[in-house]
């Protein structure tokens, strides 16, 4: 029986490690701001001032004005607000994060706090 209780223990201890480090990681993931382009190419970036995205930082990488898009994950997707009357090509990746719509052009997908 005390065997039984050293090994649930041992298994506990493990599952909480592996939760953490889960956690840590899927943290980190939604907290990354990504560049998606419609070629399917995924940037990593980070604001110029190490906190939030400015306009300009934006508009440059979305090439026009912005408009946000709720992600199906509670992130910001940063879109070209006049993306498809401009015709931009599709971006397949951007639209699987969304609901019933179809995403166009690049974009940045990033977390709440890091747009002011």
């Amino acid at each position: 029986m005390f065997a039984l209780g050293v090994f649930t223990g041992a298994v506990l201890v493990l599952l909480v490690e592996a939760y953490i480090i889960y956690s840590l990681i899927i943290k980190d993931v939604k907290t990354m701001a990504q560049i998606i382009k419609t070629d399917g190419t995924k940037i990593d970036v980070t604001p110029q001032n190490g906190r939030d995205f400015q306009l300009s930082e934006l508009q440059k990488v979305v090439c026009g004005y912005i408009e946000t898009v709720n992600t199906i994950d509670g992130r910001l997707m940063i879109v070209n607000e006049e993306g498809k009357l401009k015709g931009l090509p599709i971006n397949e990746e951007a639209t699987k994060l969304i609901r019933n719509d179809v995403i166009v052009g690049d974009v940045l997908v990033c977390s709440r706090k890091q747009i002011r």
